[in-house]
């Protein structure tokens, strides 16, 4: 995955590092500036690039928001999990899943001509609609915590080896440093790299193993 950089308005240039980054901003204004930018694209003022290239947010990055009352991340996969089976299925798989539904067709045409119906066969074969009538679901885990379900999210986004940035808000008010470092660890392990914005009056974050930058209500980057 390509690491780039994020630059905010009048206060500079943030390099994101793999794992864990904390951007944290005292001025309520800029922070929800810095969210709708994220969720519409570039900004005129806040623009995600990758080797001096610009690049929208919303297309490296996957929005979920806030942690508890955020996007479920189950839920988001769920309508692709036709296309992911699809790409990931082997030959070997697909030719025995052809002649599967091969011969159901040959089945249920028998009955049709047994039973004397009005009825016919689309004969295509379309293996993402016989993925569609499996109901297929992502496998849900039971989680005790905040901590937990951000957990959960991170793994299941390393076992489909995503690539796009995870992107929360106001993570700091859910885990503590310990937690943050245990996170941090856990998106290196599975090669996914999270980027949380907070609201915070105060940099509060420190003796971090993970990237924390924070802007004060003057637009000063500490990082």
């Amino acid at each position: 995955m390509t690491i780039g950089q994020l630059n905010i308005e009048g206060a500079g240039t943030i390099q994101i590092d793999e794992g864990l980054n904390l951007i944290s901003f005292a001025d309520a204004q800029l922070y929800n500036r810095v969210i709708q930018a994220i969720r519409v694209g570039i900004g005129d003022k806040i623009v995600y690039s990758e080797n001096h290239q610009p690049k929208a947010l919303n297309k490296v990055g996957m929005f979920l928001g806030d942690p508890v009352g955020g996007s479920d991340i189950k839920s988001y996969y769920s309508k692709f999990i036709p296309t992911i089976l699809e790409t990931a299925i082997s030959d070997e798989r697909r030719d025995k899943v052809y002649h599967l539904s091969m011969e159901l067709q040959s089945l249920l045409a028998e009955e049709i001509i047994d039973s004397n119906l009005p009825f016919r066969i689309e004969s295509e074969w379309n293996l993402e609609k016989i993925i569609k009538s499996q109901n297929i679901t992502v496998e849900k885990s039971n989680v005790n915590t905040i901590f937990d379900k951000i957990e959960d999210i991170v793994h299941t986004m390393g076992m489909l080896n995503e690539e796009r940035y995870l992107l929360l808000t106001n993570l700091s008010l859910y885990c503590d440093m310990s937690e943050l470092n245990q996170l941090h660890q856990c998106l290196l392990a599975e090669g996914i790299n999270l980027i949380s914005l907070n609201l915070s009056r105060e940099n509060a974050i420190n003796d971090e193993t993970f990237k924390a930058s924070y802007i004060d209500q003057d637009f000063v980057l500490f990082t």
